[in-house]
């Protein structure tokens, strides 16, 4: 089998090296996997060829992109893991119709570096790894941005795919592949519509208690001129040289609604804040669940939390609530999923469901993502063991 990839891929593209193999064994994850081959194809082409090869020969296939999944989305257990870093070309600019069109391993750092020139952004900065976090797998996970602009899929504007069979097509409903984690299909280009960032940004923390943190939410929501929306529990709050309460960071597109105007101090906000996750695991926090848990069941998800000692924080305008537990209580990580599902949320609001956590997936979701898998990978090569 390797032989016949290297003539797809070339030599040094492929490799079975037991160095490589341990490399690629884990993603952000808790989990750990055991591929049995690494490929880094180029092109489309290329994934198309290999598709088909590992079709006919039944071999599971497992795409991994910057590898930030703490899900477990990107392992491969007995599986050609096929590594996209080289699909990492800005293929289109439009700026008649503002859209750009790019391979799946370009980073959203990438892209808005280039769009800054023209004064233009996707607005999907990920809040913890936006240097390397790839577009692809954004998409993928369907990976939300900010309350003011949504998930990334109301950007997509058409995708390239590679289904199971090796097929190269265009579809026409490309919300079957948008947070599907790559088991309906391969995602080989994406066309994303691009805006005028806002330029006129003013910031405020406000310090809570108690259920005064929920009486202020509810007119946050309400308010157009809100960009984001984030919450901070005591624990989380403390790590990031704050008073030992609750807090809540926002962001409004108008200087004259925040207390930090400074375009420089906002900066700095968002960079402390973005050390959070690796404060947390420096703490032994590192499993950090996502659940996605609607406005009304937000105070008692908080209230589990408090009530557990288990640090929280949020992007808490979207409902992604960042519960976080200590690798040795896995059992901890259930009951905070458990406890969305019966609050009518979802099992994940922007890291995606992966191995670790479609146990909680809803029947009717698993149910009908089963039936895209049967009509676009037959064969059930694409990613095993993620989602279903």
């Amino acid at each position: 089998m390797k032989d016949k990839i290297e003539k797809i891929v070339g030599a040094g593209n492929v490799s079975d090296k037991e160095a490589d193999m341990f490399v690629y064994k884990n993603d952000s994850s808790y989990l750990e996997g055991h591929p049995v081959l690494v490929v880094w194809p180029a092109s489309t082409e290329e994934i198309a060829k290999i598709a088909k090869l590992a079709n006919v020969r039944n071999i599971p296939l497992v795409v991994r992109g910057g590898g930030t999944s703490t899900a477990g989305c990107t392992l491969a257990e007995d599986a050609i893991m096929l590594d996209i870093s080289r699909m990492n070309k800005i293929v289109q600019l439009n700026l008649t119709e503002r859209s750009i069109t790019v391979e799946p391993a370009v980073t959203v750092a990438q892209v808005n570096r280039l769009l800054a020139h023209y004064e233009l952004c996707i607005p999907t900065v990920p809040h913890t790894v936006s240097g390397v976090a790839t577009i692809g797998g954004l998409v993928s996970c369907n990976s939300p941005s900010s309350l003011r602009f949504g998930q990334i899929g109301n950007w997509v504007m058409s995708l390239e795919v590679v289904d199971g069979t090796g097929k190269v097509f265009t579809p026409s409903k490309i919300s079957i592949f948008v947070g599907s984690e790559g088991v309906c299909g391969i995602i080989t280009k994406v066309k994303m519509k691009v805006t005028k960032p806002i330029t006129a940004i003013s910031g405020t923390w406000k310090q809570c208690v108690s259920q005064e943190e929920l009486s202020l939410l509810s007119p946050l929501w309400k308010d157009s001129d809100v960009i984001t929306i984030e919450y901070f529990d005591a624990y989380c709050s403390q790590l990031l040289g704050l008073a030992d309460k609750p807090h809540l960071w926002i962001e409004y597109v108008f200087l004259d609604k925040g207390d930090i105007k400074d375009q420089q101090e906002l900066a700095a906000v968002r960079e402390r804040i973005a050390k959070l996750y690796s404060l947390l695991k420096q703490h032994k926090f590192t499993v950090h669940t996502d659940p996605y848990v609607p406005h009304e069941g937000i105070s008692p998800f908080l209230h589990f939390c408090r009530r557990n000692s288990i640090p929280v924080y949020s992007h808490i305008g979207q409902g992604v609530m960042h519960a976080c537990v200590r690798k040795e209580h896995p059992e901890m990580a259930g009951k905070v999923y458990k406890l969305a599902q019966k609050l009518k949320g979802y099992p994940s609001g922007e890291f995606g469901i992966g191995r670790a956590w479609k146990e909680y997936m809803p029947p009717d979701k698993k149910n009908e993502l089963k039936e895209h898998k049967k009509f676009y990978d037959p064969s059930g090569i694409l990613n095993p063991g993620c989602l279903l």
